[in-house]
């Protein structure tokens, strides 16, 4: 028998097994992983044996250890956005879990990439007088996939020699009895703990319905955020850029809101795969040759009262544009302004050159218009900022998605109505970033710490 059980081994299982295996090492913890170890996690488009996305039962991209630790590995330190945190356990409680985070990234190796500050007082300035948008800022430590892949392993290696870590490990059951969980495996023995932590990330979606559902916990709102991915040339944002490495812009006017996501000066645009889906995203500089182009997407949140609608909505709308061959639609400024389609002629011969598989069209015929009228609010914004109009060449992709668990009911420790029932991170609803994820899971295993 185990004294905690943590299912699932995303950033905040992470984070708070090493908290929690450190302080108290006579504890005995299991870290149980439906997916694969960190290093035979190999998507097969990432190795070079698919051009496109082959369904594979379970995807190495978003599922096994470290779950969306393996991505670009952007931890932004704010309480403006990445989730609710600072209102659930207090600003200066997440404040000092982020000084802890990004001490444990540091020991990890991630010291070598400098923390910047995306607070700009040019910015601060120019939007006082433009009351429909405002600077959102952050601490960024950007890690980058290669440094990002180093620190998980580093997490795994020094977690195996304290816990017990299972992968391969699918539960797809917990009952009670007696105080005690037990843990129902279709391919591991089944386990008993004390205490049993939820931490199955933005992944675990019908995982945490069963549980809800088996336990009659009653999910709150759930969003979905789509957006189209800009990509200029770097020189546009010389004003709002000064002085800092990106601008996290937050546009709203009336029922409408805009946020930029994922600033990549130098960097360029690529494709990215989740549930099926193909989608445009942003790569940081150094993984590749810098180019003379910025890209970040204009995200606008769309909310739904079940996981299922949410993940149909996207289907429909990014799954309509892939036209189930990965297609990714582009169009150029100077016709997304005067409302036609780009030709593909006119895209050959464009200056910034388009992604390949990316295909000219009008992301007005394609696109949800709640995300046009995001991205024309958006561009207003830095209309106003740089005093002049968006460079024509711009290039906009359609379309990228960020997906987001149920908000669960927990108290400030993340114990569900449950006793012994913990949910944390991104499974909880309550974070939607690695920042406030690896937080989270700080936050509770020093309060285990305490009690136990």
């Amino acid at each position: 028998m185990y004294d905690i059980a943590i299912i699932g081994s995303g950033i905040s299982a992470l984070f708070f097994a090493y908290t929690l295996s450190l302080a108290k090492p006579k504890l005995q913890i299991a870290l149980l992983e439906k997916g694969a170890p960190y290093s035979k996690r190999l998507c097969p488009i990432e190795i070079g044996k698919a051009t496109q996305c082959v369904h594979c039962p379970l995807c190495h991209r978003l599922s096994g250890f470290g779950g969306l630790g393996k991505s670009e590995g952007k931890f932004n330190y704010s309480l403006d956005f990445g989730g609710e945190l600072p209102e659930k356990i207090g600003v200066s409680e997440t404040l000092q879990a982020f000084q802890k985070v990004d001490k444990i990234l540091c020991h990890l190796g991630a010291d070598q990439i400098p923390l910047y500050n995306t607070e700009n007082p040019f910015l601060a300035d120019k939007l006082a007088s433009y009351p429909n948008s405002r600077n959102l800022t952050a601490s960024v430590r950007h890690l980058g996939i290669s440094l990002a892949d180093s620190i998980c392993q580093k997490f795994e290696e020094r977690l195996r020699r304290s816990i017990s870590l299972y992968t391969h490990c699918n539960i797809q059951k917990i009952t009670q009895s007696n105080g005690l969980f037990r843990l129902h495996s279709e391919n591991c023995e089944t386990l008993t703990a004390k205490k049993v932590i939820i931490a199955t990330g933005q992944t675990g979606s019908a995982f945490t319905t069963s549980l809800c559902q088996d336990f009659h916990i009653s999910p709150k709102k759930i969003r979905l955020d789509l957006g189209i991915r800009v990509e200029m040339p770097l020189t546009y944002l010389t004003n709002t850029l000064k002085g800092s490495f990106e601008a996290k812009l937050h546009y709203h006017k009336d029922e409408l809101t805009a946020t930029t996501y994922c600033m990549n000066p130098k960097g360029r645009v690529i494709k990215k795969h989740q549930y099926g889906l193909t989608m445009a995203d942003g790569q940081n500089y150094r993984q590749s040759e810098p180019t003379n182009h910025l890209n970040f997407t204009v995200f606008t949140p769309f909310y739904f009262s079940t996981g299922a609608e949410s993940l149909d909505f996207a289907k429909t709308h990014i799954g309509n544009i892939n036209q189930n061959r990965e297609r990714i639609l582009c169009q150029r400024y100077i016709d997304f302004k005067n409302q036609t389609a780009t030709s593909p002629e006119k895209l050959l011969l464009n200056s910034i050159s388009p992604i390949p598989g990316a295909e000219a069209g009008n992301l007005y015929e394609e696109v949800p218009k709640k995300c046009i009228d995001g991205l024309h609010g958006m561009f207003d914004t830095l209309k106003h900022l740089e005093k002049s109009d968006i460079p024509t060449d711009t290039l906009l992709y359609g379309l990228d998605g960020k997906f987001y668990e149920p908000t669960l009911p927990t108290n400030r420790f993340f114990e569900s109505p449950i006793t012994g029932l913990y949910i944390i991170g991104d499974a909880s609803g309550t974070t939607s970033s690695l920042s406030q994820a690896a937080a989270s899971g700080i936050y509770l295993g020093e309060h285990f710490i305490q009690s136990h």
